[in-house]
């Protein structure tokens, strides 16, 4: 779990600092309710059927290219994402 919070953190500061809202994308409005969602997501994880630490980590990628992956509209950011 610390390691998932230290990486949700570090990709909502870089995301913070690198997609910035222009009037293209204005969109590009990140805060900590989208941080909320990510790990909502994690926390809707049967404890009985996703014990495994590595469903979880996948869960936590899914989230994280829903919550901020789909919000990015050119394929510059959608590569940005993958890198982080």
């Amino acid at each position: 779990l610390p390691n998932l919070v230290a990486g949700m953190q570090e990709i909502f500061n870089e995301a913070i600092k690198d997609l910035l809202p222009t009037p293209v994308k204005s969109h590009y409005l990140f805060n900590l309710r989208d941080i909320w969602k990510v790990f909502l997501g994690v926390t809707s994880l049967n404890s009985r059927k996703s014990n495994a630490t590595l469903t979880v980590a996948r869960c936590w990628c899914h989230e994280v290219n829903r919550v901020i992956g789909d919000r990015l509209v050119d394929d510059s950011d959608r590569t940005w994402l993958r890198n982080q």
